[in-house]
């Protein structure tokens, strides 16, 4: 519904009055926990990979995603390793904690280290996830993408193939232009070099023109005095972080447990990224970034006439603002397009 513009200002000074007074949406904190790549600890130290998973369970109750960003082993053809590591997961199955995983180049088949047959399709392919509540749908064994909501928010989470190709990436790019309500976020094996640069560039060049995205996941370089990188990139006034993890020649070539910890803080429209280690245990590294949480994206609220005014708000007051979104946040939309 249009209202004449006097009307609209009038109307505005009298909603913001009354929101003044009005409770504050309380917006909790959450984590998503990122499990850089394992395969040495499939291997040689399978302990060390439960122990991090044991963590996760233990800590699940604000933890909302967890993310492996794949070389989940070292052989793609070892059933031992692939029972190592499915065992460690599991523990995450049978508390329900979310998580999906992205294969790396020693999982996937005909990526240059792994031949032509790889037990990765077996272990953690479609199967594994199609019956999860969070499950959204797949493209294939190595390409799958999940739902969920925390902090007030609605996610989507994409896990891709160890460099996809245009077939995959066309079909991430539709998944989050599906989904402008949820925001982004994307898991590949390889993005980064230890140097803070693309080594695949191609996801973020494909993937950048949706504003709804974020956040990029990766894992794969590495060496045994650094295991960390980072890309903040930009479009079309849309930043997007692309953080890498992988420790897998720390503590003697095992990875030594390392984690890394993403804590979401809505109100404060801050993560803290934490390097932690629950098998030494110990701390790493930890540094802020700033993401806005509480103004929504205009995805999110879409009224039928697509003008964020007056009459928008006074419907969210009367019957209340949809769940998790702040409308004294949203106030300061007026005026603007609300359809993607």
């Amino acid at each position: 519904m249009k209202i004449r513009k006097p009307t609209i200002h009038v109307f505005i000074i009298l909603c913001l009055v009354i929101l003044a007074a009005a409770p504050q949406v309380v917006y909790g904190n959450f984590r998503i926990v990122v499990i850089p790549d394992t395969q040495n600890e499939s291997q040689y130290a399978p302990a060390m990979f439960t122990a991090q998973t044991q963590w996760i369970v233990d800590n699940k109750s604000n933890i909302a995603f967890v993310a492996h960003v794949g070389d989940v082993v070292n052989t793609c053809t070892s059933s031992s390793q692939y029972n190592n590591a499915d065992a460690a997961m599991d523990l995450l199955d049978i508390d329900n904690v979310p998580y999906g995983v992205s294969p790396g180049n020693h999982d996937q088949a005909n990526s240059g280290v792994c031949g032509s047959t790889s037990l990765y399709p077996t272990y953690f392919g479609t199967p594994r996830f199609s019956s999860k509540p969070y499950f959204g749908g797949s493209l294939d064994h190595y390409n799958h993408y999940f739902f969920f909501s925390a902090g007030g928010m609605d996610l989507i989470i994409i896990f891709l193939q160890y460099n996809p190709g245009t077939t995959q990436l066309d079909w991430a790019d539709a998944r989050l232009k599906d989904n402008p309500n949820r925001r982004g976020i994307v898991v590949s094996h390889n993005m980064l070099n230890l140097n803070d640069t693309w080594s695949y560039s191609s996801i973020y060049e494909n993937l950048k023109d949706n504003p709804n995205l974020f956040l990029m996941l990766c894992g794969h370089n590495h060496s045994t005095s650094d295991g960390e990188a980072m890309i903040t990139a930009t479009y079309n006034g849309n930043t997007v972080y692309a953080i890498l993890s992988d420790y897998q020649d720390f503590e003697s070539y095992t990875g030594g447990g390392w984690l890394r910890i993403l804590e979401f803080d809505p109100s404060a429209d801050r993560i803290t990224v934490t390097a932690y280690s629950p098998y030494i245990p110990g701390y790493g590294s930890s540094f802020t970034l700033s993401y806005n949480m509480l103004t929504p994206l205009y995805g999110d609220v879409a009224p039928a006439d697509c003008d964020v005014d007056g009459s928008d708000l006074a419907a969210w007051i009367a019957a209340g603002a949809p769940a998790g979104l702040n409308a004294a946040a949203f106030a300061d939309n007026f005026g603007r397009n609300a359809c993607p």
